[in-house]
């Protein structure tokens, strides 16, 4: 009784200390200094929300009760403001897209004026953006052969300015050394395609899929659908907007090593929000993933999750800022979006430490019962892992 009487006294001078440095730098634009202050309020706020929850079952007073939620409710609004003006204090994006008609050249010679198309723009579009030619010509309200016929009257060769100069034995060794020294055995063609991209090669589809076939034919030819053991039928998924619903959830394939981790995807674009693999499967670690995700894209309007004690922090937190039902649970195999990112996860990143771990045991440099080598083990592979995932 003691205990929880000297929390809560805890709890009240930590909420007035906040209180009070808020209304002080209320007017403050510095970012860094807003996210520290958003930090505060956020974990203040779910403490709130927990007294809150327990006052209900609780036979206290009702004006104490009362009082609780008021100070739930004030704090909630409070979140809100500081993230807002966290939005404002953002950097401007330096270029907005802009989606409207080219505009006409009015010239001396009869015939219809001429559309005034920015060559420099469309260069930053197909280089930058990776828009093709017709996702361009749509963007102006002109014919794809316009585009191309202005990019020919400065001189620029598009197929050569889109792609790199490599050749095909090339890109084959790069496919050969990435199964190889990267774990990468089931690679396809898509995820290959991306893996270049994401090393600054750009080639043709074509390229790939040649290159993929060349460097491994077996492979290939196991990945083709009538050697699939089985083909599921996908039913529709539905999200109306980016941040409409994230999907959270943990892996465990290295949870023998005391490895886990966890992944935020959006279920609108599939974009992965954020990759945290942490070494203990606790509450804090997995709203640590959810708070540095709220920290870069702001708050979404549900999370889905499973019915894991981890995740109730998240659950609680989202329910109290929205005051609704807004953290839904269910069987984890159900959070779609997420679980084939872990697929991904599990085939082309911790595939290749499972690997590492497994032989460092197997030749007896590892003892996964040593807590010492566990902590050498976590000291040394965790931020790697959890860039590879990321």
């Amino acid at each position: 009784m003691a205990s929880s009487e000297t929390n809560f006294h805890t709890f009240v001078r930590n909420l007035d200390a906040l209180i009070s440095d808020c209304d002080r730098r209320r007017e403050t634009t510095d970012l860094n200094e807003i996210h520290v202050f958003i930090e505060r309020i956020f974990a203040i706020t779910t403490k709130a929300s927990r007294l809150e929850s327990a006052c209900r079952l609780m036979p206290i007073d009702d004006e104490f009760r009362g009082a609780i939620s008021e100070v739930a409710r004030e704090l909630r609004v409070l979140l809100k403001k500081w993230n807002e003006k966290r939005k404002h204090a953002l950097p401007k994006p330096k270029r907005v897209e802009t989606f409207s008609p080219a505009e006409d050249v009015k010239g001396d010679g009869p015939g219809r004026p001429r559309k005034n198309i920015p060559i420099e723009d469309v260069l930053h579009d197909i280089l930058d953006l990776d828009y093709s030619i017709t996702d361009i010509g749509r963007k102006y309200h002109v014919d794809r052969s316009t585009i191309y016929r202005r990019l020919k009257e400065v001189g620029i060769n598009i197929q050569q300015e889109r792609y790199s100069e490599i050749s095909q034995q090339e890109i084959e060794d790069i496919v050969r050394e990435a199964q190889l020294c990267h774990g990468f055995k089931e690679m396809g063609q898509k995820v290959f395609y991306g893996y270049l991209r994401s090393i600054g090669i750009r080639v043709r589809r074509r390229d790939v899929r040649q290159a993929c076939q060349n460097a491994d034919p077996l492979g290939t030819a196991l990945r083709h659908p009538m050697f699939r053991t089985r083909i599921l039928s996908h039913t529709c998924y539905d999200a109306y907007y980016a941040q409409h619903v994230w999907h959270l959830d943990a892996v465990e394939k290295l949870q023998m090593f005391a490895f886990y981790s966890n992944s935020i995807v959006d279920g609108y674009s599939t974009k992965v929000m954020n990759v945290n693999i942490v070494g203990s499967k606790r509450q804090c670690h997995v709203f640590k993933t959810f708070y540095q995700a709220y920290n870069l894209y702001g708050i979404p309007d549900m999370v889905r999750i499973d019915k894991g004690y981890e995740n109730m922090d998240v659950k609680v937190f989202i329910d109290a800022y929205h005051q609704r039902e807004a953290g839904i649970q269910g069987q984890s195999i159900r959070n779609v979006r997420v679980e084939k990112w872990h697929q991904y996860e599990e085939r082309y990143c911790l595939y290749t430490y499972k690997n590492l771990f497994k032989d460092l045991e197997r030749e007896g440099y590892l003892d996964r019962s040593n807590e010492a080598h566990l902590m050498i083990l976590h000291y040394i592979f965790l931020p790697r892992s959890t860039a590879s995932g990321s």
